[in-house]
């Protein structure tokens, strides 16, 4: 299993930053691969156990499932292959500290997959630092 992970300070209200990363269809801001993100139904927005459909940028679609969710601490997702995507959360005194790590069974795409969740999250910063 391959793992990329990356530690980041976002200058910007904790309260921001979790609800950027927690709207499904926010999820391709920071995901290798995907395109589009929905939550499934009418349940509780966002609430763990809640299903997503995701799309990738060749047009298959997968389906997810919302792992975990704490309030301004952590937020877990899951395709249906496996790939878990985990962010957690950190109040600091100049915004937040954030972890986001990727799980899955990618090694031969490894390399490509790093460096767009770099390229991803650098503009995902960029823009909520700009808001502050």
């Amino acid at each position: 299993m391959a793992r990329i992970e990356t530690e980041l300070a976002i200058h910007a209200p904790l309260e921001d930053v979790f609800e950027a990363i927690t709207h499904p269809e926010n999820i391709p801001l920071y995901a290798p691969g995907i395109e589009e993100a929905y939550q499934r139904g009418p349940s509780t927005p966002e609430a763990a156990g809640n299903l997503l459909d995701l799309v990738t940028r060749s047009g298959d679609r997968l389906a997810g499932r919302i792992v975990d969710r704490q309030p301004e601490r952590s937020w877990v997702i899951e395709d249906e292959n496996g790939t878990v995507a985990r962010w957690a959360l950190e109040k600091s005194e100049e915004g937040v500290l954030a972890r986001f790590v990727l799980e899955g069974a990618f090694e031969e795409r490894e390399e490509v997959l790093r460096s767009e969740v770099r390229a991803k999250i650098a503009r995902l910063v960029v823009d909520l630092e700009s808001r502050s």
